[in-house]
């Protein structure tokens, strides 16, 4: 329910309630963990906090699974 809560928000432009749910779903280690941590990095680049950003998407681009090579690529646009 978080995830595709946080998943709205950022539909809606409500980065910080979005932020908040999706850091829920990280911090609790659910499901849908990868995905979450995905959706904050491209909010946090939303609203231009690069560090924080990069902190979720250089996780990602240590584990193996779906978002692996996303998180790479889109970590080299970045440099």
């Amino acid at each position: 329910f978080r995830f595709f809560s946080g998943i709205t928000y950022i539909e809606l432009g409500n980065y910080e309630q979005s932020i908040l749910l999706l850091n829920d779903v990280v911090s609790k280690n659910r499901e849908y963990k990868k995905e979450a941590q995905w959706y904050l990095g491209l909010t946090y680049l939303k609203i231009g906090e690069i560090g924080k950003a990069t902190s979720y998407l250089n996780d990602l681009s240590q584990s193996e699974g779906y978002y692996q090579n996303q998180a790479l690529n889109l970590l080299n646009r970045l440099k």
